[in-house]
């Protein structure tokens, strides 16, 4: 296994900001939040599938024409980040390495959601 490195400045920079996140989606969407529990993320083995699925793009037919298609909306990408924190915090290091593969298509996800809220 290869060695992972941690830089604690970003992972604070990290977590604090999803923290914001996670507040406010506490304070205006709580149910929503609590239906994260019951998602894949939370079953063993299938968090990084998901995270492939949410960010992968798909091509579909539709009336005789190629169509692609989001695996996700932007208030699914807000969810599969409030998701992320909370493995984050709950695992610490072992999430780390769960999503040692999708860190860096996080880190994209993150910035371009961020482009999207502030419009």
């Amino acid at each position: 296994m290869s060695e992972i490195v941690i830089n604690p400045d970003e992972l604070e920079l990290v977590t604090t900001t999803l923290q914001q996140l996670m507040e406010s989606i506490i304070n205006t969407a709580l149910p929503s939040l609590n239906a994260v529990k019951n998602s894949a993320f939370y079953i063993e083995g299938e968090a990084k599938e998901e995270v492939e699925r949410i960010l992968s793009k798909s091509m579909i037919e539709v009336n005789g024409s190629d169509m692609m298609q989001m695996g996700a909306d932007f208030a699914g990408k807000v969810q599969m980040l409030a998701t992320y924190y909370n493995l984050i915090n709950e695992y610490c290091i072992d999430a780390m390495i769960t999503f040692k593969d999708t860190d860096e298509k996080i880190a994209k996800l993150w910035e371009k959601t961020c482009e999207e809220a502030l419009g």
